[in-house]
């Protein structure tokens, strides 16, 4: 078993890229990231580089010892590109993660070379990979990660998403203090934290009824998310490729879309129910009722050919909304960009305005709606 192991900057876009940042990760990548707050500490100054390597150091440590899968899935690569925001390594965490990896490496006999700092450039040379065809994935509005329009209430504590109500749920109702941590992580950092919590007993058989239960209240008729829910019509399905084949369907080479989508059902049962006007009374504890409606339900349970689930950009019914697609379109400049957000944007987000002033080439529509999504936290 052997592994290249090589860094570069988020520009990078060599089929073994894996990025690492807490803004844009991959699911894989994102237990490697560092917390908003150490980003935001770090760039403000609060936060010393030695203190910055202590933590994450320390982060790093506290994933091996609960989570060791992670690190196995990257050691069974053959060649991996390390990516993060920040221009060089010297003082980055991706240089850190390399370091670290090469140490585990050694301790456990698995040859780990360092492929050295690559330029992030389209030039830059790219591995050999086996193509696959990967299907849509599940984004934006449709994500567990978006705040809610009105937050999760329960037992007194707030949740201000899917995913945090969701990772809180996997404690006993008594850990009142775990509950409360949790509500107030980000979704992301809430999400690598379930994955310590201690679970209640009863856990397997009640997560798809929780998953039901703050679904119903993200889509609960007449608000955002429950138009947009409306407006679609075809299968959905959350795609994935990090092996989730419970709530969705893996598209890896070994798994070649295999899954239970029971994230995917769960939606298409809510749609279904608004349809027929059904949402009146809702009995949220019938976990066996709402079982017996999925499988009632052809389209939820029948197999479907996928097929493209509707944007963001066109499921968007208010006018006002920003014009992205003219956004994409703009030259590559600190000027044109920072001109655009602040056109369309009363309340920027400065950290985007850091992104685009380093590097405007790399800051897309998809970087400002989630910089701007967190303007207000």
């Amino acid at each position: 078993m052997k592994l290249v192991i090589r860094t570069s900057s988020v520009g990078y876009r060599g089929n073994d890229r894996l990025d690492i940042t807490v803004q844009s990760g991959s699911e894989l990548g994102k237990h490697f990231a560092p917390s908003w707050d150490m980003v935001r500490g770090v760039k403000s100054g609060k936060m010393s580089w030695e203190e910055y390597q202590w933590i994450y150091l320390g982060n790093l440590r506290l994933t091996w010892n609960s989570n060791r899968e992670v690190f196995r899935e990257v050691f069974r690569m053959e060649q991996v590109t390390l990516v993060c925001y920040c221009r060089s390594d010297e003082t980055c965490h991706r240089r850190l993660l390399k370091e670290t990896l090469i140490k585990i490496g050694s301790k456990y006999g698995i040859e780990v070379v360092d492929g050295g700092e690559l330029s992030p450039h389209p030039q830059s040379p790219k591995p050999v990979v086996k193509a696959s065809v990967k299907p849509p994935s599940i984004k934006n509005w449709f994500s567990n990660m978006i705040p809610l329009d009105e937050p999760i209430r329960l037992r007194g504590i707030k949740y201000p998403t899917v995913e945090n109500f969701y990772q809180a749920m996997k404690a006993d109702k008594s850990e009142v203090e775990i509950h409360q941590r949790v509500a107030g992580m980000n979704p992301f950092e809430a999400k690598q934290y379930g994955k310590i919590i201690k679970l209640r007993p009863d856990w397997e058989e009640v997560k798809i009824g929780v998953m039901e239960y703050a679904l119903r209240i993200k889509f609960a008729s007449g608000n955002t998310w429950y138009r947009k829910l409306m407006k679609t019509s075809s299968e959905i399905v959350e795609w994935n490729t990090w092996h989730d084949k419970f709530w969705g369907r893996c598209t890896c080479n070994k798994c070649r879309g295999e899954g239970e989508n029971h994230l995917g059902r769960l939606l298409m049962q809510l749609r279904a129910e608004g349809e027929c006007q059904e949402l009146s009374r809702v009995n949220w504890n019938a976990v066996d009722e709402c079982h017996s409606r999925m499988e009632q339900d052809d389209r939820v349970w029948n197999s479907y050919k996928p097929e493209p689930l509707v944007s963001l950009a066109n499921a968007e019914e208010s006018s006002n909304s920003p014009n992205w697609a003219e956004f994409d379109s703009l030259p590559n400049t600190e000027e044109a960009k920072l001109a655009w957000v602040h056109e369309n944007f009363e309340d920027v987000n400065p950290y985007l305005e850091d992104e685009i002033r380093d590097d405007p080439g790399i800051v897309d529509s998809h970087t400002v709606q989630t910089y701007q999504a967190r303007c207000s936290n």
